[in-house]
């Protein structure tokens, strides 16, 4: 009985680490990345074009989204509320990778604070582990979709990590 509950622990922990090959922990912060085959020179300027809410700062490769907001079937509550995030593009060799941080919620209270997506999905005290919930890994799923759906431009196509 051991060997089996040992086996379905690792079975768990694998899937898990897969169900999140985009994000990952870095001192706390959480990343999303993943890079994309294109024959497209004017990266950024595609980008724009399908996401009016992302600010693109092209001499910096990089921008910021505006108040976006995702949900999913079977997501958690704070995936309700806008949220912005910053992003970095970077090219080479026919290929570009998009690097999501800093996502940040809205508050909807008094107090007005935001929330970082790390209060969110990641284990308290440690900020190094996601939280290894079915939901917790369904709301990262439904990030993982929206940041391919508006980041892929038209001829583009993921690599797989």
């Amino acid at each position: 009985m051991k060997y089996f509950i040992l086996a379905i622990s690792l079975f768990v922990i694998e899937n898990s680490q897969a169900q999140n090959k985009h994000f990952t922990v870095n001192e706390g912060r959480l990343t999303w990345k993943t890079t994309f085959k294109t024959a497209e020179q004017q990266v950024l300027t595609a980008i724009a074009k399908n996401n009016p809410r992302y600010f693109i700062r092209k001499n910096e490769n990089a921008g910021k989204s505006n108040k976006v907001n995702c949900t999913c079937k079977g997501s958690s509550f704070y995936m309700e509320q806008y949220f912005d995030f910053n992003f970095k593009v970077t090219t080479q060799n026919g290929s570009y990778t998009v690097e999501v941080s800093d996502i940040v919620f809205e508050s909807e209270g008094d107090n007005n604070t935001n929330n970082h997506l790390e209060d969110f999905v990641l284990k308290r005290g440690k900020n190094t582990s996601f939280i290894n919930t079915p939901k917790n890994f369904a709301n990262l799923d439904c990030f993982d979709a929206y940041f391919k759906k508006h980041f892929v431009i038209s001829d583009a196509e993921e690599i797989m990590p």
